[in-house]
């Protein structure tokens, strides 16, 4: 996932999610890639889910 400066359109943050899916796999062969971002204005936090997933993650950035 990237993070991209709106005035300029530079990437300015990257976030791997690799190790996010290799735990929602599991043992679930069932389950796909993941296509679901949500951000909360509030908390700063972001939720990521995937297709077929059984579960929404909630993911705190830290700077």
């Amino acid at each position: 996932m990237v993070k991209i400066d709106p005035k300029n359109g530079h990437v300015i943050g990257l976030l791997d999610l690799t190790p996010l899916q290799t735990i929602a796999y599991g043992n679930n062969p069932e389950i796909d890639v993941t296509n679901g971002i949500a951000y909360d204005s509030i908390t700063g936090n972001i939720f990521v889910t995937g297709k077929m997933w059984s579960k929404i993650y909630e993911l705190e950035i830290l700077d």
